[in-house]
């Protein structure tokens, strides 16, 4: 997928019933906002779900937060997810799983380099919801402000998680777990 649109991702939205599960994902994915591998947005269930595919996200007038290597902004359930594929955006709210959460996450693992502008984390960007078995080993690189090995910011619990990988913030507030 190749677009300057946002919502990009196998599916532009999960709905709150949608229940996605048992997939691998290959290839290249661009757009603004809310981009991810599988999805732009979940409200529902995704389980079992490896991404290869590298993500790329690009502001402008409309924005390019919310961008992650499984979904752009969760609100359902994560479970047993991986990421392999690089996420890139010149923007905030970005991740290795999720840009932005305010859903459940349990087991997630990223492998891959992560860098946003500002709130880059290597499972999710900006959090408000629990997080638990967790790891990443990718490098995380904001180019402004607030990374994190885990979440660039969080107002939630992270438990059973680590991270192995550098994190580096240009300016300021770099965490191996939060930023």
């Amino acid at each position: 997928l190749d677009s300057i649109e946002n919502y990009q991702g196998i599916f532009h939205t999960l709905n709150e019933t949608a229940n996605v599960f048992d997939l691998t994902i290959n290839g290249y994915i661009r757009g603004g906002g809310y981009v991810g591998s599988l999805a732009g947005r979940n409200l529902g269930r995704i389980s079992n779900i490896t991404n290869y595919a590298s993500i790329t996200s690009e502001s402008d007038v409309s924005g390019g937060n919310d961008t992650g290597g499984i979904v752009g902004f969760n609100s359902g359930i994560l479970t047993n997810v991986m990421n392999y594929g690089s996420v890139i955006s010149n923007s905030s709210y970005i991740g290795g799983i999720a840009g932005q959460s305010i859903g459940e996450i349990n087991g997630a693992y990223n492998r891959a380099n992560v860098t946003g502008f500002g709130n880059v984390g290597g499972i999710v960007g900006m959090n408000s919801g629990n997080i638990t078995n967790a790891y990443n080993i990718g490098t995380i690189t904001a180019t402004d402000s607030v990374a994190g090995g885990i979440t660039g910011t969080t107002n939630a619990n992270i438990y059973y998680s680590f991270n192995s990988g550098d994190v580096v913030a240009t300016l300021s507030v770099a965490g191996g777990i939060t930023g």
